[in-house]
């Protein structure tokens, strides 16, 4: 009996941190797969440009965070027309944060004197609406090198979304790159990949130990 208690304390164990770690790596390698990924992509800016993201294309500006030069997405002035505003939105695919989450991503805005590069950045629940996001405050996009950014969710949404929202009268061009999501297990904390590693192989070994006491048997 002990042995049966011990076995499905383990498996439970293995069920709550099934969905704990990272639940989403985004190098934006080609960003013609994120329409099929649940990524959503909406230019809300007054009035509406003719172009919202795009694939990073001219290493010029700036070559990308890692992997291939134009491996990032970016957008710019476009989004909006002369005088206009831009209000334009990348929003990640739904993910469970029930026990909390944080995002990290990379972000440079473009050396264009007179212009500035902001955004804010936050979750809703689960929603595309650009009215269920709660924002941080705006900032300015770096413009001397790529910069990492922290957005942290606290415990409590069964569903998720990330934005980051790109604004601004005086925009030029800013790129994303390097996204990474990772959600919380029960304790509040990520689960380390050793202490995974661990769980499976006392998993494995329990199981080959039963099988051998049957063969016994």
């Amino acid at each position: 009996m002990i042995k049966k208690a011990l076995l499905a304390l383990a498996i439970a164990g293995a069920m709550t941190t099934a969905q704990a770690g990272v639940v989403l790596t985004e190098g934006f390698e080609d960003i013609r797969t994120l329409a099929t990924s649940d990524w959503f992509l909406a230019n809300a800016s007054s009035p509406v440009g003719p172009l919202s993201w795009f694939q990073g294309n001219n290493s010029e500006i700036f070559p990308a965070q890692s992997g291939g030069e134009l491996s990032y997405i970016a957008a710019n002035f476009n989004s909006t027309t002369d005088g206009g505003v831009v209000n334009d939105w990348l929003i990640t695919p739904t993910f469970s944060a029930l026990y909390g989450a944080t995002v990290t991503f990379w972000l440079r805005g473009a050396v264009d004197p007179g212009y500035f590069d902001q955004f804010a950045y936050g979750f809703s629940d689960g929603s595309t609406a650009l009215t269920s996001f709660v924002l941080s405050s705006v900032m300015t996009a770096p413009t001397d090198a790529w910069t990492q950014v922290t957005a942290t969710l606290a415990a409590g949404s069964a569903n998720a979304r990330f934005a980051i929202n790109y604004t601004g009268a005086l925009t030029s061009n800013i790129g994303i790159d390097s996204m990474v999501i990772n959600v919380n297990d029960a304790t509040g904390d990520v689960p380390e990949p050793a202490s995974l590693a661990i769980l499976a192989a006392g998993l494995i070994g329990m199981g080959v130990a039963r099988r051998r006491k049957n063969q016994q048997a």
